[in-house]
């Protein structure tokens, strides 16, 4: 998990120096903290929850369904806002010294939001006695990360965010894969949690870029 986290911001000090490495940690930082007022305090509380149902797998399941409809209801939308408004949002927190600043939050916000519709899945393992699976996930995963951090950082600060964002979209089948071996759900069960989700989504993106075409422009 440190390897994941900080990989990505050694790479970019070693290549861009001082400089850019504190806009893409400030960004970062942003980010995740932006998310985690909304994770920590539900993540504290889950584990038991889910822990006192391992062995009532039918209400196990429709808890966790209901949670994750709540966490895709919050953090999808955030993700969304902040990749829309990221320049607008950074400039207005930070000034416009840090115009560069919403391109890393923006992106990463989105990144971030796309993991958390999974982040309850590790705490669903480990409730029902099944804690290796995540960190077997992880180990898998680790030099795929690695291996294309490093190749694309020479390229610059925003490909690699790019690649951060598309990487978190590949792996969510394969998390979406396991937790319905593990759990035999539903392999379409994140559509049924968050179908008026995406729908809402759709349309608060219309209308955040409506907004701003017409400021822009009048």
């Amino acid at each position: 998990g440190w390897f994941i986290h900080w990989f990505d911001s050694i790479l970019v000090g070693r290549y861009f120096g001082v400089f850019d490495l504190g806009i893409y940690r400030t960004g970062a930082t942003v980010s995740m903290t932006i998310f985690s007022l909304v994770m920590m305090p539900i993540a504290t509380v889950m584990f038991p929850s889910f822990s006192k149902l391992a062995n009532d797998r039918e209400k196990l399941l429709k808890y966790y369904h209901e949670v994750n409809k709540i966490i895709m209801a919050l953090v999808l939308p955030a993700a969304v806002g902040l990749f829309l408004v990221g320049r607008d949002f950074a400039v207005t927190i930070f000034g416009w010294r840090w115009e560069d600043l919403g391109t890393v939050v923006g992106i990463l916000a989105l990144s971030e939001g796309l993991g958390h519709i999974c982040g309850m899945n590790p705490l669903v393992y480990q409730a029902i006695g099944k804690p290796d699976i995540q960190p077997k996930i992880s180990i898998f995963l680790m030099p795929v990360f690695a291996a294309m951090f490093w190749y694309v950082t020479p390229y610059g600060i925003v490909p690699l965010l790019w690649t951060k964002l598309i990487l978190t979209i590949l792996i969510t089948p394969i998390n979406i894969y396991i937790l319905v071996r593990t759990l035999k759900v539903s392999p379409f069960y994140l559509y049924h949690q968050g179908k008026y989700i995406f729908i809402a989504l759709v349309f608060m993106a219309i209308a955040i870029i409506g907004v701003n075409w017409t400021m822009y422009y009048f």
